[in-house]
């Protein structure tokens, strides 16, 4: 698979060198000059750096969403580590100690991420990523 994949990558910039030859060529016979390389105002630096801006954007975003779900993983345990303690028999004193030293453990992470949650979002407003609706 991997001797597939080098030929097709290979086909590929081929192509692409024959591309630019061709367009190379055509440049030559109608003499006009080649288009700039670097960008001569600044809105075509706006439309180069636009889809750099967006990933960076998607990867905060990324980020955040994965500090939710984690959020969200703690508070199910925190509702589990609840009804477990509800259903303790009263000469449970051991288990229901170490249950609650977890429920405050697991009360501290919840609270973590809310503020990092909360930082992130306002990181993400801060830095203006474009039509996000948070």
């Amino acid at each position: 698979m991997r001797h597939t994949a080098l030929k097709i990558l290979l086909c590929l910039i081929g192509a692409w060198a024959a591309l630019a030859a061709a367009q190379e060529e055509t440049a030559a016979s109608t003499n006009t000059p080649n288009p700039p390389t670097a960008p001569s105002s600044s809105v075509e630096y706006a439309e180069i750096s636009h889809p750099v801006l967006s990933g960076h954007c998607q990867h905060l975003l990324q980020q955040r969403q994965q500090k939710i779900q984690f959020r969200n993983r703690i508070g199910a345990l925190i509702f589990r580590n609840q009804s477990i303690l509800q259903r303790l028999q009263p000469h449970q004193a051991k288990l229901r100690h170490d249950l609650e030293i977890n429920r405050r453990s697991l009360d501290r992470e919840y609270y973590l991420a809310l503020l990092k949650i909360q930082k992130m979002t306002e990181d993400i407003l801060r830095r203006g990523c474009p039509g996000i609706e948070l």
